[in-house]
């Protein structure tokens, strides 16, 4: 039959895991501030803030980057000495004054 000949297409199988010599972090300590997922930050040279995913270290050597989304969604790797200010969100205790 036509239909046994016929080959099924779709798209190609991708790995996406990282290399095996990169360690990633969920949560970095940068300026004595602890950046975890959705935390804000400022970087040096990038307008506006970044809203912090990951912090990837490459085994071996001193290289390193923090991964993080800007206002549209798309994600910026920059180093984590051009950090300047992490931006905390305040909480208030639902207990005090009642």
């Amino acid at each position: 039959m036509i239909w046994d000949r016929i080959v099924k297409r779709g798209r190609p199988q991708c790995d996406h895991r990282p290399p095996i010599d990169w360690t990633i972090n969920d949560s970095v300590k940068v300026n004595g501030r602890w950046l975890r997922p959705g935390t804000e930050y400022k970087v040096k040279g990038i307008q506006g803030r970044l809203r912090f995913v990951r912090h990837v270290q490459v085994d071996g050597s001193r290289i390193e980057w923090i991964d993080g989304f800007d206002k549209n969604k798309q994600l910026r790797s920059v180093r984590p000495e051009r950090v300047t200010k992490v931006h905390v969100k305040k909480t208030t205790r639902e207990s005090e004054g009642k």
